[in-house]
């Protein structure tokens, strides 16, 4: 299976990085195609990927084409590569956030075009990430299964129905930065007391990962966790009332809710542009 990335930022190199550390494919079957021939070269060279510039060329010599641009780039590309598409039959991904399935079925103008929306998140730097997929009709489950194997190269996938994209989102997309503020309002507050800053981050982030592995490990519910560890009259339950007396769990609630509302608020935009 031959790769096509048109893009090569943060998260196309993610995506590369894990498809080369994990075998899914070898580094001669990845090809790039990024903004000019020479950029794409000196990327290619760096990486030592095969470079595939203009992007119709690209779409030529590959199974699969990831289009791990900006948003306000897909149209513009989708146009470049669309008839080669319709040529080669290619299995289309797009990592564009926003950008739904209606939108690039409109924008490819050929109905048998396979086209999958992938949604990952920014831990897929180290192999971290949560991502969600959704598929057009002509996208059939060998193609899925292919997506698939792609993305948990770099993380967890799951199979998300795309009007569950935004709350999607909330969770899995933007949530990632609620934990990094907690784990730095965690450390702040253990620097009051002593620990330097730098440790205290790193003992904080250890403790949440610990915590997030025992919960998918053990299949037991948070709360079910929490009662285990909170001794009666003991440190623990202390915190956790005090977090609750000053509306911990509501206060999240309302960050998912205000991340989801801008989702759908910025889809209904682009819906009525």
């Amino acid at each position: 299976m031959k790769i096509g990335f048109i893009g090569y930022g943060n998260m196309g190199g993610a995506i590369i990085n894990g498809l080369i550390t994990t075998g899914v494919v070898t580094r001669e079957d990845i090809f790039i195609s990024g903004p000019t021939l020479e950029e794409t070269e000196a990327d290619a060279q760096t990486h030592q990927l095969t470079s595939a510039f203009p992007h119709e060329n690209l779409v030529k010599n590959v199974d699969v084409v990831i289009l791990a641009v900006k948003p306000y780039l897909i149209h513009d590309i989708i146009r470049e590569i669309r008839e080669t598409l319709r040529e080669k039959e290619v299995l289309l991904i797009s990592i564009a956030a926003g950008k739904t399935i209606a939108e690039l079925e409109k924008a490819v103008k050929h109905s048998q075009q396979s086209i999958v929306r992938v949604m990952p998140n920014v831990n897929a730097a180290v192999g971290a990430s949560v991502t969600g997929i959704t598929a057009n009709q002509a996208t059939t489950p060998e193609q899925i299964a292919i997506v698939k194997s792609i993305f948990e190269s770099i993380g967890s996938v799951y199979l998300i129905e795309e009007k569950d994209f935004s709350i999607f989102t909330a969770l899995a997309g933007s949530a990632p930065a609620f934990a990094y503020l907690f784990i730095d309002a965690l450390a702040r507050s253990s620097v009051k007391h002593g620990l330097s800053k730098e440790l205290a981050t790193k003992i904080a982030a250890e403790m949440l990962l610990g915590s997030a592995k025992l919960v998918n490990q053990t299949g037991e519910s948070p709360w079910e966790l929490i009662d285990k560890v909170s001794s009666p009259g003991g440190t623990t339950i202390e915190g956790v009332l005090s977090l609750e007396s000053d509306g911990f769990v509501g206060n999240v609630s309302r960050a998912i809710d205000a991340t989801f509302k801008k989702d759908r608020k910025l889809s209904l935009a682009k819906e009525l542009s």
